[in-house]
C-alpha cells in the first residue's frame, strides 16, 4: 500500500466533508461542537496512522531453546550476550547445535531402549538361574 497516497485520499475527503457542512444550514450549537471534535480526532488520527507507517524497522525474532542441559544454556546465554544470538552465523550455529543436540536425544533414547532390553535378559537369565539352583538343591 501506498501510506502517503491514503493519507492524501484521507485529506481530500476531509476537505470534502467540511466544504459539505459549510454548504448545510446550521443545525444547531450542539452540532457544530460535535463536528469539530471529529475533526481533532481526523487530525490525530492521520498524524499517529502517517508517523506509525513512516518509521519502518526490522524485526529479528530470537528463538530461546529451553533444554535439560544447563551447559548448553550457558553457552548459548553467553553466545546471546555477545553476538545477539539473532545474526545469520549465530542463527546457523543455533541451528546446528539445536539438530546435534536432538541427535544426542535419539542416540541417548536408543541406548536406553537397549540397556533396558538386555536389563530384563538379564532378569530372566538369573530367575532361570535361580530355578536350576533350587532343582540342583532339591536333587542333593
Amino acid at each position: 500500500m501506498h501510506w502517503e497516497d491514503l493519507s492524501q485520499r484521507i485529506a481530500e475527503l476531509e476537505q470534502q466533508e467540511r466544504s459539505e457542512r459549510s454548504k448545510r444550514p446550521e443545525e444547531g450549537e450542539w452540532r457544530d461542537v460535535w463536528e469539530e471534535d471529529e475533526e481533532d480526532l481526523r487530525k490525530c488520527r492521520v498524524a499517529v496512522v502517517s508517523s506509525r507507517f513512516q518509521h519502518h524497522k526490522n524485526l529479528q525474532l530470537c528463538f530461546v531453546n529451553n533444554s535439560d542441559s544447563e551447559e548448553d544454556e550457558e553457552k548459548e546465554v553467553s553466545k546471546g550476550a555477545g553476538q545477539n544470538g539473532c545474526r545469520g552465523a549465530g542463527l546457523k550455529q543455533e541451528v546446528v547445535s539445536a539438530l546435534r543436540r536432538l541427535r544426542d536425544e535419539l542416540l541417548a533414547n536408543q541406548r536406553e531402549g537397549e540397556l533396558v532390553s538386555l536389563l530384563l535378559v538379564r532378569d530372566q537369565l538369573r530367575t532361570k538361574q535361580d530355578a536350576m539352583l533350587l532343582d540342583v538343591q532339591d536333587l542333593t
